[in-house]
């Protein structure tokens, strides 16, 4: 979801709400807290791709990413169709802090809405077969793209597009890892920021992920404070079970919402499917956090960035929300590994959870780099940002998995968050 409101800050400690022309909050969370919302979702087989917005009001529209220059990159069947690309484009280009005279053209062979028929009809089938990793209509190559283990795996994927009748030019088929979730069994300690460590307990052991990023519920005059972590940092994943979190030991919240799984299409055959890793904790009466902020480190690395806090400048502000676009730098700040960057390699990814029957929907995927750390087990729930200097920062999703090299993660992004969680104000 794309969306850009006027930023304030809400701090709350102890029981004492500091507001700059902000909603008030109310901290009324005990140990046990029941769901104060429902649970929402769109009908199951509207997968949430934010480029298919563009497939509406773009004739001919074959794909938009950011090449590896930072061009601003759009697939056009008709290069003349260049001003409705312009102008179609033109709010997502402001928020990447670009203009459209930086926009280039590239000739499309597939219309992106035919792309999307192809990858509708195929991935509920290719993810079936054993070894299949991801699938995604990938933008950046204007094709359908596969990660698979192995040869097998691979032969069984060509297999199904063939009996689809999915055109063989139309298909990239590569070898990936296989795409574990990011939770760590660990000892903790945070304060409530996003980013930092909180724990809890599953079958009497003690695992830590990231905190993710506070809410406010409005309801009437007052804000229910809460915030978002993955769904895997519960005791049951998909089901609100009331998991309690901790910092290190003390209560800090109790789980209230975590939307189920669907096995209805697009979900493949016998998997469970969600479209997004998230969950949303209540906060407990009495524990103070901060709506928009991100715990700031001192400094960022490519790879296992340091988790000491800025003394000068402990925390980003998050001012807006974007949609990931492939190509783009994007910077996470998790518990394990601290600040670190790389690349959105893919968006809209379905991408099955190794060792599980789980499927996840329209998830984002970074490059795959050379060198491990840029994620690691722990940072599961770790806030995925854009940054351009300075304290702002435009959330994008929520980090919940990786591959075993920890060269890459995936998150689930803010679109599909809110389309399980409802709306939720983040700033």
């Amino acid at each position: 979801m794309m969306t850009v409101r006027t930023a304030c800050r809400v701090f709350a400690m102890g029981g004492v709400i500091l507001t700059a022309s902000c909603q008030s909050d109310s901290a009324t969370t005990g140990p046990s807290a029941a769901p104060d919302a429902p649970n929402l979702r769109q009908e199951p087989g509207v997968i949430p791709d934010p480029l298919l917005a563009h497939a509406g009001t773009i004739p001919g529209f074959g794909g938009f990413f950011v090449d590896h220059d930072g061009s601003p990159t759009v697939y056009l069947k008709d290069p003349r169709q260049f001003g409705a690309a312009e102008f179609s484009l033109a709010s997502t280009l402001a928020r990447l802090g670009m203009t459209s005279t930086r926009l280039r053209v590239k000739q499309a062979d597939y219309d992106y809405l035919q792309l999307n028929g192809w990858y509708t009809r195929s991935v509920s089938e290719a993810l079936v077969i054993p070894g299949a990793v991801f699938a995604d209509l990938d933008e950046g190559s204007n094709r359908l793209r596969f990660g698979v283990e192995s040869s097998a795996a691979e032969n069984g994927v060509r297999a199904v597009l063939a009996r689809l009748g999915i055109p063989g030019a139309a298909v990239v088929l590569e070898r990936a890892e296989p795409i574990y979730p990011a939770a760590r069994l660990r000892e903790s300690v945070t304060p409530r920021r996003g980013g930092l460590r909180i724990t809890f307990v599953r079958n009497d052991s003690l695992f830590e992920c990231s905190l993710g990023f506070n809410t406010l519920l409005v309801s009437g005059l007052f804000g229910i404070r809460s915030f978002v972590t993955n769904s895997h940092c519960s005791r049951v994943r998909g089901g609100i079970d009331g998991t309690q979190y901790g910092q290190p030991t003390d209560l800090i919240g109790s789980e209230v919402a975590d939307p189920p799984f669907f096995t209805t299409f697009p979900c493949p055959v016998g998997r469970r499917c969600r479209f997004s890793d998230a969950a949303r904790v209540r906060y407990t009466s009495g524990v103070g956090s901060d709506l928009g902020g991100i715990a700031r480190p001192v400094a960022r690395s490519p790879v296992d960035g340091t988790r000491i806090i800025d003394a000068a400048n402990p925390f980003f502000n998050i001012t807006a929300e974007l949609s990931p676009v492939q190509g783009v730098e994007v910077n996470k700040v998790g518990q394990r590994t601290g600040w670190t960057h790389t690349r959105i390699g893919s968006t809209c990814v379905a991408a099955n959870v190794v060792n599980t029957n789980i499927t996840m929907l329209c998830q984002s995927r970074t490059v795959v780099g050379f060198v491990p750390g840029v994620s690691r087990p722990g940072d599961s729930g770790s806030p995925v940002f854009y940054w351009n200097g300075g304290s702002n920062v435009t959330l994008t999703g929520l980090l919940w998995g990786g591959n075993a090299s920890f060269t890459s993660f995936v998150f689930s992004p803010m679109s599909g968050i809110e389309q399980e969680l409802g709306a939720l104000r983040t700033f």
